[in-house]
C-alpha cells in the first residue's frame, strides 16, 4: 500500500502465478509522494453579522480543512467596534504544517444605526411633603446603549400649597434622537398638621 503522508518514493510490487504454478518475475511500480503544496481552505462559520450601534457582537469564527492536516480553526487579529456605524471586516488566516498559506476569508459585520432609546430611572427621594413645606427633587438618571449615563429632565414643578398628588414627568433623548419612555414621580402634598407658633410682643 501507499502511505501518502510519507514523503518520497514508495514501491508497489506486482506478482503473478499461472495455473501450472509458475511464478512471474515481480514488477515494481514506484510511486513518489511529493511535498504538500496545497493550502488549507477557510470556511466562515455562520453567525449574526449585523448588530445595532453600541450592542454586543460575538465572532462565530472560521474553520479550516486541509489535504494533510486535521481540521482546525482559522485565526484573526481584527476586532469590531460597535460604536462605529457601517461595515467592518474580520479577516481570517491559516497556515498548514507544511507552511502553505490559505486564501484569506473575510467576514463583513455591519453596525446599524442606534434605535434603542435611553432608559430613565428615578432617584429615590422624599415624595411626601406637608402642605406649605419645601420639596426638593431628587431627580432621575439615564442609561443608554451608546451614550454615557446622563440626567433626565423635567419642566414640571410642585406647588406645596395645593393638597394631594402632583406629578413630575422626566424625559430624555439620546444622541441618536431616540426618545425614552417618560417616567413619572408622584409627589403627595399632605394636610398641614403643624400648629402655629405664638410669639409674645414685647410690652410694658
Amino acid at each position: 500500500t501507499i502511505d501518502t503522508n510519507v514523503l518520497g518514493p514508495q514501491n508497489i510490487t506486482y506478482t503473478a502465478v499461472d495455473a501450472a504454478g509458475n511464478a512471474a518475475i515481480p514488477v515494481i511500480r514506484i510511486v513518489t509522494i511529493t511535498a504538500d503544496v496545497t493550502p488549507p481552505v477557510i470556511s466562515i462559520t455562520a453567525g449574526t453579522d449585523s448588530v445595532e450601534q453600541g450592542g454586543s457582537w460575538t465572532d462565530a469564527g472560521a474553520t479550516t480543512t486541509d489535504n494533510v492536516d486535521a481540521p482546525g480553526v482559522a485565526t484573526t487579529v481584527d476586532t469590531i467596534d460597535t460604536n462605529v456605524l457601517g461595515p467592518q471586516n474580520i479577516t481570517y488566516t491559516a497556515v498548514d504544517v507544511a507552511g502553505n498559506t490559505a486564501i484569506v476569508a473575510i467576514r463583513t459585520v455591519t453596525i446599524t444605526a442606534d434605535v434603542t432609546p435611553p432608559v430613565i430611572s428615578i432617584t429615590a427621594g422624599t415624595d411626601s411633603v406637608e402642605q406649605g413645606g419645601t420639596w426638593t427633587d431628587a431627580g432621575a438618571t439615564t442609561t443608554d446603549n451608546v451614550d454615557a449615563p446622563g440626567v433626565a429632565t423635567t419642566v414640571d414643578t410642585i406647588d406645596t400649597n395645593v393638597l394631594g398628588p402632583q406629578n413630575i414627568t422626566y424625559t430624555a433623548v439620546d444622541a441618536a434622537g431616540n426618545t425614552a419612555t417618560p417616567v413619572i414621580r408622584i409627589v403627595t402634598i399632605t394636610a398641614d398638621v403643624t400648629p402655629p407658633v405664638i410669639s409674645i410682643t414685647a410690652g410694658t
